[in-house]
């Protein structure tokens, strides 16, 4: 069994809940639960804070830093929401900058379009409607005000008030479903199982 530390450095606490909850289920989603354990730093996520997502891009390599030297991570979620903004064109700077400092692999970049109650809603209309087979995609359609009175019910919830909505929609999360819906969850999943399988030593074929 192999065991990784990680922490979470993003620009709100629906993220760190968000990425929390949906690790230990993509192990198993994948098939690895027998194979890799990732094991949550907690003090590492509570105590390094970000104002917003655009502290996040201006400081998150000094952040990623201080949890591998500092908290011994092996591995640092990072994530912010891309706005209006191109989250692939986000990703690759950010991506760059890790390649530059030689910790590329130790982080990985999360960028929900346009924030995250976007992924969150999508789980909450499967949740409501479990034999619905599509709904229309809605990145970039309704501004992020709208989306988070679609997920709280109300456009600017307190963390007491939103956080125990985003524990629950993430229990048991559809994530078939979620990479239909969403390019760039689809992205971010695609690098987690990469990170995996490179993680694993690879297996002989018979």
């Amino acid at each position: 069994m192999i065991n990784i530390t990680f922490g979470i450095f993003s620009e709100d606490a629906a993220n760190d809940i968000f990425i929390k909850n949906a690790i230990p289920q993509l192990v198993s989603h994948f098939g690895f639960e027998q194979e890799i354990f990732f094991s949550h730093y907690e003090d590492f996520t509570q105590t390094q804070n970000a104002i917003n997502g655009q502290y996040v891009k201006e400081h998150f390599i000094k952040h990623v830093l201080v949890g591998i030297k500092n908290f011994g991570l092996e591995l640092c979620f990072v994530g912010l929401d891309a706005d209006d903004e191109d989250y692939l064109g986000i990703y690759n700077n950010m991506h760059e900058k890790l390649s530059e400092v030689d910790i590329i692999n130790f982080a990985l970049i999360f960028i929900p379009v346009q924030a995250i109650e976007y992924w969150l809603w999508y789980l909450k209309v499967k949740i409501e409607n479990p034999d619905l087979e599509n709904t229309p995609i809605i990145d970039r359609i309704k501004d992020r005000k709208e989306m988070k009175r679609l997920v709280y019910n109300r456009k600017r919830p307190t963390n007491k008030k939103s956080n125990p909505i985003v524990v629950s929609l993430t229990e048991n999360i559809d994530f078939d479903w979620l990479v239909n819906h969403s390019t760039s969850f689809g992205h971010f999943y695609q690098q987690f199982e990469r990170y995996i399988r490179n993680k694993l030593p690879a297996k002989e074929e018979e």
